[in-house]
Protein backbone atom coordinates (compact mmCIF):
# COMPACT_ATOMS: atom_id res chain seq x y z
CA UNK A 1 0.00 0.00 0.00
CA UNK A 2 1.15 3.56 -0.63
CA UNK A 3 0.76 7.10 0.73
CA UNK A 4 -2.49 7.43 -1.60
CA UNK A 5 -4.67 4.52 -1.30
CA UNK A 6 -5.25 2.36 1.66
CA UNK A 7 -7.51 -0.92 1.97
CA UNK A 8 -9.85 -2.73 4.38
CA UNK A 9 -12.43 -5.36 4.47
CA UNK A 10 -15.68 -5.46 5.45
CA UNK A 11 -18.90 -6.70 6.08
CA UNK A 12 -22.16 -4.90 5.12
CA UNK A 13 -25.52 -6.06 6.55
CA UNK A 14 -28.21 -5.74 3.46
CA UNK A 15 -32.06 -5.97 4.28
CA UNK A 16 -32.02 -7.03 8.57
CA UNK A 17 -30.68 -10.78 7.62
CA UNK A 18 -28.25 -10.37 4.50
CA UNK A 19 -25.05 -9.62 4.11
CA UNK A 20 -21.68 -9.09 1.76
CA UNK A 21 -18.18 -8.91 1.98
CA UNK A 22 -16.81 -5.57 0.79
CA UNK A 23 -13.26 -4.48 -0.47
CA UNK A 24 -13.17 -0.85 0.67
CA UNK A 25 -10.12 1.35 -1.12
CA UNK A 26 -9.52 4.78 0.45
CA UNK A 27 -8.06 7.46 -1.50
CA UNK A 28 -7.81 10.86 -1.51
CA UNK A 29 -11.11 12.23 -2.87
CA UNK A 30 -13.43 8.79 -2.73
CA UNK A 31 -14.01 5.72 -0.64
CA UNK A 32 -14.55 2.63 -3.26
CA UNK A 33 -16.58 0.17 -2.10
CA UNK A 34 -16.46 -3.20 -4.31
CA UNK A 35 -18.68 -6.09 -3.31
CA UNK A 36 -15.87 -9.51 -3.51
CA UNK A 37 -18.18 -11.75 -1.73
CA UNK A 38 -21.72 -12.53 -1.72
CA UNK A 39 -23.68 -13.74 1.33
CA UNK A 40 -21.49 -15.20 4.20
CA UNK A 41 -22.92 -17.41 6.83
CA UNK A 42 -21.33 -19.00 10.61
CA UNK A 43 -23.29 -21.77 9.95
CA UNK A 44 -24.26 -23.73 7.15
CA UNK A 45 -26.77 -26.46 9.12
CA UNK A 46 -24.91 -29.06 7.78
CA UNK A 47 -21.61 -31.24 9.02
CA UNK A 48 -18.98 -29.74 7.00
CA UNK A 49 -17.83 -26.08 5.99
CA UNK A 50 -19.29 -24.81 2.57
CA UNK A 51 -16.34 -22.32 1.39
CA UNK A 52 -18.67 -20.47 -0.70
CA UNK A 53 -21.21 -19.80 2.27
CA UNK A 54 -19.08 -20.83 5.71
CA UNK A 55 -15.02 -19.31 6.94
CA UNK A 56 -13.44 -22.01 8.08
CA UNK A 57 -13.02 -21.04 12.31
CA UNK A 58 -8.88 -21.72 11.83
CA UNK A 59 -8.84 -18.96 8.75
CA UNK A 60 -11.62 -16.29 10.48
CA UNK A 61 -9.02 -14.01 11.89
CA UNK A 62 -7.54 -13.27 8.07
CA UNK A 63 -9.33 -11.07 6.26
CA UNK A 64 -8.73 -12.18 2.76
CA UNK A 65 -10.33 -15.74 4.02
CA UNK A 66 -13.85 -13.74 3.83
CA UNK A 67 -13.23 -13.10 0.06
CA UNK A 68 -14.12 -14.68 -3.10
CA UNK A 69 -10.56 -14.26 -5.07
CA UNK A 70 -11.86 -14.52 -8.25
CA UNK A 71 -14.24 -11.37 -7.09
CA UNK A 72 -11.62 -10.04 -5.91
CA UNK A 73 -9.11 -10.35 -9.29
CA UNK A 74 -11.03 -8.06 -10.99
CA UNK A 75 -10.01 -5.20 -8.99
CA UNK A 76 -6.01 -6.05 -9.37
CA UNK A 77 -5.36 -3.98 -12.67
CA UNK A 78 -7.02 -0.94 -11.50
CA UNK A 79 -5.24 2.00 -10.51
CA UNK A 80 -7.75 3.78 -8.02
CA UNK A 81 -5.75 7.06 -7.96
CA UNK A 82 -7.27 7.72 -11.52
CA UNK A 83 -10.44 6.26 -11.00
CA UNK A 84 -13.87 7.91 -11.79
CA UNK A 85 -16.83 6.51 -10.04
CA UNK A 86 -18.34 5.91 -12.95
CA UNK A 87 -15.68 3.52 -14.20
CA UNK A 88 -16.19 1.61 -10.44
CA UNK A 89 -19.45 1.39 -10.97
CA UNK A 90 -19.40 -0.49 -14.57
CA UNK A 91 -17.89 -3.60 -13.06
CA UNK A 92 -20.53 -4.44 -10.97
CA UNK A 93 -24.06 -2.57 -9.70
CA UNK A 94 -23.81 -3.45 -6.09
CA UNK A 95 -20.66 -1.63 -6.11
CA UNK A 96 -20.42 2.02 -4.24
CA UNK A 97 -18.77 5.28 -4.14
CA UNK A 98 -18.76 7.95 -1.25
CA UNK A 99 -17.41 11.30 -1.97
CA UNK A 100 -15.06 12.13 0.48
CA UNK A 101 -16.24 15.67 0.90
CA UNK A 102 -19.77 14.77 1.16
CA UNK A 103 -18.89 12.98 4.21
CA UNK A 104 -21.00 14.40 7.19
CA UNK A 105 -19.68 11.97 9.75
CA UNK A 106 -17.62 9.27 10.87
CA UNK A 107 -17.89 7.32 14.27
CA UNK A 108 -16.60 4.11 15.37
CA UNK A 109 -18.05 1.56 18.24
CA UNK A 110 -16.44 -1.62 19.44
CA UNK A 111 -19.61 -3.13 20.12
CA UNK A 112 -20.07 -6.28 18.28
CA UNK A 113 -22.72 -6.52 15.57
CA UNK A 114 -25.64 -7.98 16.39
CA UNK A 115 -26.02 -11.47 14.52
CA UNK A 116 -22.29 -12.14 13.86
CA UNK A 117 -21.84 -15.28 15.84
CA UNK A 118 -18.28 -16.11 16.28
CA UNK A 119 -17.19 -14.33 13.90
CA UNK A 120 -14.40 -12.40 14.94
CA UNK A 121 -14.77 -8.26 14.10
CA UNK A 122 -13.34 -4.90 14.95
CA UNK A 123 -16.35 -2.56 15.71
CA UNK A 124 -18.37 -0.91 13.37
CA UNK A 125 -17.62 2.27 11.06
CA UNK A 126 -20.23 4.60 10.68
CA UNK A 127 -20.63 6.92 7.68
CA UNK A 128 -23.03 9.09 7.09
CA UNK A 129 -23.27 11.25 3.86
CA UNK A 130 -25.34 12.49 1.14
CA UNK A 131 -27.21 9.97 -2.05
CA UNK A 132 -25.93 10.55 -5.05
CA UNK A 133 -25.61 8.39 -8.28
CA UNK A 134 -23.17 5.96 -7.12
CA UNK A 135 -24.33 5.76 -3.48
CA UNK A 136 -27.59 5.16 -2.59
CA UNK A 137 -27.64 5.35 0.87
CA UNK A 138 -27.46 8.23 3.58
CA UNK A 139 -25.65 6.15 6.37
CA UNK A 140 -23.26 2.92 5.44
CA UNK A 141 -21.81 0.81 8.44
CA UNK A 142 -18.59 -1.34 7.42
CA UNK A 143 -18.63 -4.43 9.69
CA UNK A 144 -14.35 -4.37 10.01
CA UNK A 145 -14.45 -8.59 9.58
CA UNK A 146 -10.96 -10.35 11.41
CA UNK A 147 -8.17 -8.57 12.80
CA UNK A 148 -7.19 -5.52 10.98
CA UNK A 149 -5.88 -2.28 12.58
CA UNK A 150 -8.65 -0.14 13.00
CA UNK A 151 -7.15 2.43 14.52
CA UNK A 152 -5.36 2.74 10.94
CA UNK A 153 -8.19 2.87 9.05
CA UNK A 154 -10.31 5.75 11.09
CA UNK A 155 -7.13 7.41 10.58
CA UNK A 156 -6.94 7.27 6.72
CA UNK A 157 -11.13 7.97 6.63
CA UNK A 158 -10.45 11.31 8.63
CA UNK A 159 -7.08 12.10 7.03
CA UNK A 160 -7.91 15.92 5.35
CA UNK A 161 -11.75 16.09 6.46
CA UNK A 162 -13.04 17.52 9.22
CA UNK A 163 -15.28 15.31 11.16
Amino acid sequence: MNDKIDIFYAMEYINIIGNRILKVWITPKYIFAAKVKGFTSEYTGISFYDQNLAIHPLLRLEPKAYVNSKEENKYSRFFFEKMSPQQFMRLNKENFVIHKNKIKRVDYTKKKKWGMGNYPHTGRIFIKTEKNEFNKKNNREFIIIADQNIERIMSILVKNHEI
